[in-house]
């Protein structure tokens, strides 16, 4: 028997159940129904074996992408329509950048940017099968190009929609007219002409004051001024030439071109200027307003030369190009600089044959140098050049005999000091922290000095070469010093 006690506990658990039961039984309730909802647009398929996936189908009339961390993360909109899919992509201002649709059946692609403004589409027309491409500058329109039913077209165009330009092509030839801000035809270039391409340039009024054409057998240019032909070139199978005149209708420029030689004209005045061309060489000539020949140029089986005289008598510029290069600049017969260069080795010079000085830089495959010298003697007073290790520089007599040398050694620098015959005599250099000082006579080392990790170290030697002074001392030398 339970007491009265049990038997309310036991009510009131039972009516805990019943009421939790009801709710799961509505929440069962509520989940089916969202199912049910969902099984409209999802269907999932199951495997057709054991290693096949399932595969899952949305079937729905839209979708919409959002950023999952944004509460207005708006960026993607996929709908499905009686007259086509469309999708449309935003940016972060919830304004679309891209929307592609086939609206019916004809396929359309559009770029915005900001505000909305249109800067390119792409369209396709399903009957016909042509396309059509478009660029805007925010809305307004820049280029567009075209596919027409036997041709095709670009076009560059201003803000109010003006043609500027246009290309066109077609299956007899190609045209490009570039048109002005009012409209009118400024240049013409066309491959529809009877012998082939032709191009025209037009004034503002419209009238042709040029014209490119091809010819059965060559080809004409034609410039006009106002009035008449100013210029003229003409070619044929055989030979060319071009033709300009003055405004007193005088011929100033003349060229012309056949199988063996070319030659060219230039006259006003006393002024000169003649170019030859012939299979073994070519040549340039150039008179000033006085007759005299300022420029040369010319090339020939053995190389070529290029001479520029200045207004002094022996200003020259000679540029060679023979069996090496080689440049020669003379500012009169006494200063003269001198480059060359060979396969494997080049020298600068620069002399001066009244005061008998010069300098020359050398530089070969195994090193560079620099030499001041007398221009007669051939001696170098000074040389500064590389090595292996790093520079060198030498200081040497007038008899040409070395006095001195500075150089770079991979671990330090060494300083050496010659005597009248070239014999060094003292040498000073350092390696890693230390460095050494040594002075010689004759055959003999008489002064060492030398600072290492240890410390310092002095020798001085007699003229035998034996040591008669160390610092510092050697510890055997101060016990025999100490006695027994």
């Amino acid at each position: 028997m339970m007491t009265p006690e049990e038997g309310a506990q036991l009510k009131a658990e039972m009516a805990e159940l019943r009421s939790l039961l009801t709710t799961q039984t509505k929440q069962l309730a509520d989940l089916r129904s969202e199912m049910a909802l969902l099984r409209k647009f999802l269907f999932i398929s199951p495997a057709d074996g054991p290693d096949s996936p399932a595969s899952l189908s949305i079937r729905c009339s839209g979708l919409i992408l959002t950023h999952p961390e944004k509460a207005d993360g708006l960026q993607a909109v996929f709908v499905a329509s009686e007259t086509g899919p469309s999708l449309t992509l935003y940016g972060d201002d919830r304004k679309a950048r891209f929307i592609l649709d086939t609206e019916d059946n004809n396929a359309s692609c559009q770029f915005f940017g900001h505000d909305l403004k249109k800067a390119a589409e792409i369209r396709a027309k399903d009957a016909t099968g042509l396309g059509h491409v478009a660029v805007f500058a925010a809305d307004k329109p820049r280029a567009i190009m075209k596919a027409l039913p036997e041709a095709s077209a670009i076009s560059v165009v201003q803000d109010d929609g003006k043609t500027v330009g246009t290309l066109y092509g077609a299956q007899n030839g190609g045209e490009l007219m570039l048109i002005t801000a009012k409209q009118q035809l400024a240049v013409k270039l066309t491959a529809k002409g009877e012998h082939g391409g032709m191009v025209s340039v037009h004034r503002a009024d419209g009238s042709v004051t040029g014209t490119l054409a091809a010819t059965e057998d060559g080809g004409a240019v034609l410039l006009n001024s106002t009035s008449e032909t100013m210029a003229g070139l003409i070619t044929t199978a055989k030979s060319s030439a071009i033709t300009l005149f003055d405004e007193d209708g005088k011929k100033s420029v003349f060229l012309s071109a056949e199988k063996t030689s070319a030659h060219v004209s230039l006259s006003c005045g006393k002024t000169d200027i003649d170019l030859g061309a012939r299979v073994d060489g070519a040549s340039i000539n150039l008179c000033d307003s006085e007759g005299r020949q300022s420029f040369m140029l010319t090339n020939h089986g053995k190389g070529t030369i290029l001479s520029l005289a200045g207004k002094g008598e022996d200003e020259r510029i000679v540029l060679m190009f023979q069996e090496h290069p080689s440049l020669i600049i003379q500012a009169s017969k006494q200063s003269q600089a001198m480059l060359n260069v060979e396969p494997n080795s080049a020298n600068f010079a620069i002399l001066n044959t009244q005061t008998q000085q010069g300098v020359m830089l050398e530089c070969n495959d195994k090193n560079s140098s620099i030499h001041l010298q007398r221009v007669e003697e051939d001696k170098a007073a000074v040389t500064i050049c590389s090595q292996p290790d790093g520079g060198l520089v030498m200081v040497h007599g007038t008899d040409g005999a070395r006095r001195a040398a500075l150089s770079a050694t991979q671990n330090g620098g060494q300083l050496a000091l010659f005597n009248d015959l070239g014999v060094a005599r003292a040498l000073m250099g350092s390696a890693d922290d230390g460095g050494t000082l040594l002075l010689r006579w004759g055959g003999t080392e008489g002064v060492l000095a030398q600072a290492s990790h240890t410390g310092g170290k002095i020798l001085i030697n007699n003229a035998a070469g034996q040591t008669i002074i160390g610092l510092p001392p050697n510890e055997s030398d101060e016990e025999q010093d100490d006695g027994p």
